[in-house]
């Protein structure tokens, strides 16, 4: 043994090979490292808060008429909680973004839909007055 290296037969396979990608590579590598590194901290995350999941802004839109789009709402909001008890931060943060996204749109489409609900039955109530008056004489 020299210089505290075991060789022999069968060590081969403790030893790196320069074309392996193990994705712990040096610092002066030029290839990159595959491993997967935490996403740059953003939207607040460098003060230590913890991420918001938007589960009230779920809730709430949970009653627009737009029920596809508010229940996955409502479940990105949740899953984002379950992440930040796990300790996944960065998930956390991601699914409660997205629940946050969704939220909104379903609010927002929910009243552009009650609006034009509201329109339509409104000018159906009216036309149909027109058509009984018109009608008597």
């Amino acid at each position: 043994m020299t210089d505290g290296k075991q060789e022999g037969p069968g060590m081969d396979h403790l030893t790196p090979r320069p074309s392996s990608r193990s994705g712990s590579m040096s610092a002066n590598s030029p290839r990159p490292s595959l491993t997967r590194r935490p996403s740059a901290m953003a939207d607040g995350a460098a003060d230590g808060s913890k991420p918001r999941d938007y589960l009230i802004l779920a809730i709430l839109s949970c009653f627009c008429p737009l029920w596809p789009i508010n229940i996955v709402a409502l479940t990105f909001s949740v899953m984002s909680r379950n992440s930040l008890q796990q300790g996944n931060i960065d998930g956390a943060r991601r699914l409660g973004r997205n629940a946050m996204v969704l939220s909104v749109v379903s609010i927002l489409g929910g009243i552009i839909n009650l609006m034009l609900n509201i329109s339509v039955g409104v000018n159906l109530t009216v036309f149909t007055c027109f058509k009984y008056l018109f009608s008597l004489q």
